[in-house]
């Protein structure tokens, strides 16, 4: 029995001794807490008042008209190095490879317009064209006061062979973050 009790200290010892310890290295955690952030508001962009007869055929388009997402009362807006965003269609996509949102349909006794999408066209953005529903880089951030403005560009296009009258509003929703 003295010989078991002893060889289990020994094994015990020798576990312990063939094992290594290291204590190299260090691991940083870095951030900031914010108080407040940036606010955003909804993007009302008017597109016009359009006749049917100007638009000649699949592809053909209005006037681009450019407006903006801002970010308002930035706690520090000057700091501000890097915006990500993305536009996603509320609808279906018309043809998401082409930018092309759904025309809404109306609730009341006018129908909505037919033949034509909106087309987000958006800016070049550091990685290329604009694309709906795909997280984009912002290229240049230019902050003004506690703002920072991402441009948008958007217009009417005809999307099939006939264009019908009526309503033609389409919604999408954004998203952004800021570093």
């Amino acid at each position: 029995m003295n010989i078991k009790l002893l060889a289990l200290p020994l094994w015990v010892a020798a576990v312990i001794a063939s094992s290594a310890h290291a204590s190299d290295g260090t691991v940083n955690f870095n951030g900031s807490i914010n108080t407040t952030t940036c606010d955003t508001q909804d993007v009302n962009m008017y597109l016009g008042l359009h006749q049917t007869s100007e638009f000649t055929g699949v592809g053909s388009m209005s006037r681009a008209v450019v407006s903006s997402i801002e970010l308002l009362n930035c706690p520090n807006a000057q700091s501000i190095t890097e915006v990500d965003y993305r536009i996603d269609p509320t609808l279906p996509a018309v043809d998401l490879a082409n930018n092309i949102i759904a025309i809404s349909p109306t609730n009341g006794a006018i129908a909505a317009a037919t033949g034509v999408g909106v087309k987000v066209t958006g800016v070049a953005t550091s990685q290329g064209p604009f694309a709906l529903s795909t997280l984009q880089k912002v290229g240049t951030i230019v902050a003004q006061g506690n703002s920072v403005s991402i441009p948008i560009v958007a217009r009417y296009i005809q999307t099939t062979a006939d264009v019908g009258p009526g309503p033609a509003n389409a919604t999408a929703t954004f998203f952004i973050d800021y570093k």
